[in-house]
């Protein structure tokens, strides 16, 4: 990201390594953002809750967290797709759990971990406001250059901007 990231910039970008959100420490109120881009969904739920419970002292106020994640509305996943809108019929609270993608995306089974958690606009939406965030934007969104088999209907990811208000 450095490599990329404008030279005016440099001085204003922090990266950490690390795993949310069991080994990542920070001071309350220390960031004015948090980019979060294709990680929430390697996570259960509990690990969300926490991940958002962390962010939130993390941010300053009026901070922003950008989050970006996969949903099940990938070509890779149609099988799925009748079990999570099943769920969320039953108001389940984490409808995208799933706990073996291989059997999904057998083809991907050396690049993916076997647990993985698809999400959509409107279970994050609901995840963040009930850790006290405020939902500035939140939608699906595709990308240019999608790999073939992930590619649906437009639907492939999903995005969401917070804030916390103080």
């Amino acid at each position: 990201m450095q490599s990329v990231a404008d030279e005016k910039f440099l001085n204003h970008l922090t990266l950490v390594e690390g795993h949310l959100p069991d080994n990542l420490s920070f001071p309350a109120n220390s960031f004015d953002a948090i980019n979060i881009s294709m990680v929430l969904h390697f996570l259960p739920g509990s690990k969300i809750v926490k991940s958002l419970r962390h962010i939130f002292k993390w941010l300053k106020p009026e901070g922003r967290v950008y989050v970006t994640v996969s949903t099940p509305y990938q070509g890779t996943l149609k099988k799925f797709i009748s079990i999570y809108e099943k769920r969320i019929k039953e108001s389940v609270t984490w409808p995208g759990v799933i706990r073996d993608i291989h059997q999904y995306i057998p083809q991907r089974s050396d690049d993916l971990p076997k647990f993985n958690h698809v999400l959509t606009p409107e279970v994050l939406k609901n995840a963040f406001e009930k850790y006290g965030f405020n939902i500035v934007e939140y939608g699906f969104f595709s990308r240019e250059n999608i790999p073939q088999d992930i590619a649906y209907d437009g639907r492939e990811y999903a995005g969401l901007i917070a804030r916390k208000l103080c």
